[in-house]
């Protein structure tokens, strides 16, 4: 029985590199190692809280990162699904959506103004980033009207655990002025 190998696809390779060079150009390199490990998640402290942390290389770049983090002091709750919505103004496009590893997470960015995510991990997810994008937004004023909200969050007994994470709505903004 032959082995069955499959050639790489020059043009998706050279794609894919064409599309990192274009976000590092873009975005600068601190830009493409925050899609790796999520920018601002800060250390989980006692309560569990959600929040958005708006990260731009400068005040006149177009394209900013946006990192949804969600922590929590697993010892106390572990967190095996969320679902939230990220809303922006509408002039705002998401370029670029990273999903960190773990569990299943879906997202819809399809609409403008506004980006659904949700995602579910039958022992728990790692407090840290849920979510990490990269929007172009015409204006970095832009940035402060970005809200986020938790519509649901279960423990890993499944009981909606969504009054004991705080929200904060506004975003965190990080990087430059």
């Amino acid at each position: 029985m032959a082995a069955n190998h499959t050639m790489p696809n020059p043009m998706l390779t050279l794609c894919t590199a064409a599309a990192g060079l274009v976000l590092s150009i873009a975005c600068g390199h601190d830009s493409l190692r925050a899609l790796e490990v999520g920018p601002g998640c800060s250390v989980p402290g006692q309560s569990a809280t959600a929040y958005a942390v708006v990260s731009r290389q400068s005040k006149s770049d177009s394209l900013t990162t946006v990192t949804v983090c969600l922590t929590a002091d697993t010892a106390r709750l572990r967190i095996a699904g969320y679902h939230g919505e990220l809303t922006m103004p509408g002039t705002a496009r998401v370029l670029h959506v990273d999903r960190p590893a773990g569990g299943t997470r879906i997202e819809n960015a399809s609409a403008l103004g506004r980006v659904s995510f949700a995602g579910v991990a039958a022992n728990g997810f790692a407090p840290g980033a849920v979510l990490v994008l990269i929007v172009a937004r015409p204006s970095a004023r832009d940035d402060a009207r970005i809200r986020l909200t938790m519509l649901d969050v279960t423990d890993i007994a499944g009981h909606d655990v969504v009054a004991q994470v705080r929200v904060d709505s506004l975003p965190r903004l990080s990087g430059a002025p």
